[in-house]
């Protein structure tokens, strides 16, 4: 084999592992949920809270609209979502959705809790899924 078709092998090769390694960075990092909080609700005279954060990316629509896609966490933990039980929840749809999860209701009840959203969808999970656990 001559250098020159060595070289141009050589040459390549490295042009496609790095192509590849800049296109797994670029997608770990597109596709990374956030976690970002949007909203907790404190259940009187407890430690119990629910709170929505962003999940991940809804890519459904991309190029044009690429929407982020929201999640429920209720548990014993305020803030970033730790050990409880997780509902994924669309908002999608509503005005200026991170302002209609801040305007939601929240009601705690002795069956579970309710989540009643401005659009009039609601939510409601029952106590014994996120009560007890470890």
């Amino acid at each position: 084999m001559n250098r020159l078709l060595l070289k141009q092998l050589v040459w390549v090769g490295s042009v496609g592992v790095t192509s590849f390694l800049v296109v797994a960075i670029a997608l770990f990092v597109l596709t990374r949920p956030s976690l970002k909080v949007i909203k907790t609700w404190e259940k009187p005279n407890a430690s119990m809270y629910l709170t929505v954060y962003e999940s991940e990316t809804d890519w459904r629509g991309f190029p044009l609209n690429a929407q982020p896609r929201y999640a429920i966490y209720v548990g014993k933990t305020s803030g970033t979502p730790a050990y409880g039980h997780f509902v994924d929840m669309s908002f999608y749809g509503l005005p200026k959705q991170t302002e209609s999860i801040r305007q939601s209701k929240v009601a705690w009840s002795d069956q579970g809790v309710t989540l009643s959203q401005p659009g009039g969808h609601v939510l409601f999970i029952p106590k014994a899924m996120y009560e007890g656990g470890r």
